[in-house]
C-alpha cells in the first residue's frame, strides 16, 4: 500500500520515492573511494536511468562523471558520458594491452586480448573490457607477509576479501590444473548498490619459486561467460621468471668459501686457491723459511 502511494521504505522509515533515491545516491556516492572510477560511473548510470523519479539527475550523474573523471581521465566510459573522444596510446590516453611483469618476482602476466590496461583496482594491475567498461581483471603478486607459506593457509587468507563482500554466495570451489605448482578458482556473486556481479578469484603458487599470484574477474551477469573465457586464456599464459641469477649458495665476492677442517688421521679436504706466496708443501718448510720465500 505505501509503494503504491509512492513511498519506498530506506534508512529505516518510509519516504517519497524521489527523497528515497536522493538519500540512497549520497550514500553511495560517499561510500565510493576516490580512485573507483568504475564506482562513480556505474553511479552516474543509476542516476540516469531514475532521472524521472530522481531531482536532479542529470546534475547528480554529472558529479559522479566527473569524480571518476578526476579518479581515472582514461575511463572510456565515463569519457563517453561527458562527450569526450575515447582515450587512445597516441593521444595520451589508456595503455591498450600493457602485460604486467613483476621484477621482485619474476611473474609476467600478458595483457587479455583486446582489453585496455588502467589504474589497478584492488591488485597490481587492472585491465578493463572496452566494450562494456565495467568488466574488469585484476592480478597480484601475494607478498609473503600476506599469508601463510603453505598453500592451504594462502588460499583461506585470500578467501577473506572475496567473504566479506555484500551478499557473497559461492557458486563454486575446485582445484585448477597447473603444471608448475597448486591453484585453485572460486566463482562467486556479491552485490554491488543494486546490481549483482559474477565474480572469479584464481590463486596459483609457482612451486620452483616460491611466487604467489591472485586473479580477479568480476563482470555483470550478461557478461560472466566471456569474462570467464578471458581470465582462463589470460592464467594460461601466466609465466614466472627467475627472481635471481646468482645462485643461493654462491660465495659473496673476495669471501672464500669455508672448508671443512682436517680431521685427526683423516684424508685432507680439497685445497682452495692457493694464497699468493704460499708453497705447494708448506708442511715440508723449517721454521722461519716461510717468511723469507717469494
Amino acid at each position: 500500500r505505501m509503494r503504491r502511494w509512492d513511498l519506498e521504505f530506506y534508512s529505516g522509515q518510509w519516504r517519497p520515492r524521489g527523497e528515497a533515491l536522493g538519500q540512497e545516491f549520497t550514500d553511495r556516492f560517499a561510500a565510493i573511494g576516490w580512485r573507483d572510477a568504475d564506482g562513480y560511473y556505474k553511479l552516474g548510470r543509476w542516476a540516469d536511468a531514475n532521472a524521472e523519479v530522481l531531482p536532479r539527475a542529470r546534475e547528480l550523474s554529472y558529479r559522479s562523471y566527473q569524480a571518476g573523471f578526476r579518479a581515472n581521465p582514461n575511463h572510456n566510459g565515463i569519457r563517453r558520458e561527458l562527450g569526450m573522444e575515447a582515450a587512445t596510446d597516441g593521444a595520451g590516453g589508456a595503455q591498450a594491452q600493457t602485460d604486467f611483469k613483476d621484477g621482485t618476482s619474476g611473474v609476467m602476466v600478458p595483457a587479455p586480448a583486446g582489453w585496455s590496461r588502467t589504474d589497478p583496482i584492488d591488485g597490481d594491475a587492472t585491465w578493463i573490457d572496452p566494450g562494456s567498461d565495467t568488466a574488469y581483471i585484476t592480478v597480484r603478486v601475494v607478498r609473503t607477509q600476506d599469508a601463510g607459506s603453505d598453500f592451504k593457509s594462502l588460499w583461506a587468507s585470500q578467501l577473506i576479501s572475496a567473504q566479506s563482500k555484500n551478499s557473497f554466495a559461492s557458486l563454486s570451489d575446485e582445484v585448477v590444473p597447473f603444471a608448475q605448482g597448486e591453484a585453485r578458482r572460486l566463482r562467486y556473486t556479491y552485490r554491488e548498490g543494486r546490481y549483482q556481479r559474477i565474480a572469479e578469484l584464481i590463486v596459483a603458487k609457482h612451486t620452483a619459486s616460491k611466487a604467489t599470484v591472485r586473479f580477479d574477474a568480476s563482470a555483470a551477469e550478461s557478461e560472466q561467460e566471456a569474462v570467464g573465457k578471458q581470465l582462463a586464456a589470460t592464467f594460461a599464459k601466466l609465466t614466472f621468471g627467475a627472481i635471481s641469477t646468482k645462485p643461493a649458495t654462491e660465495a659473496a665476492p673476495g669471501v672464500k668459501a669455508p672448508t671443512d677442517p682436517v680431521k685427526p688421521g683423516g684424508a685432507k679436504p680439497e685445497a682452495g686457491p692457493a694464497a699468493p706466496g704460499a708453497g705447494q708443501k708448506a708442511r715440508d718448510l723449517k721454521p722461519g723459511e716461510a717468511s723469507g720465500e717469494n
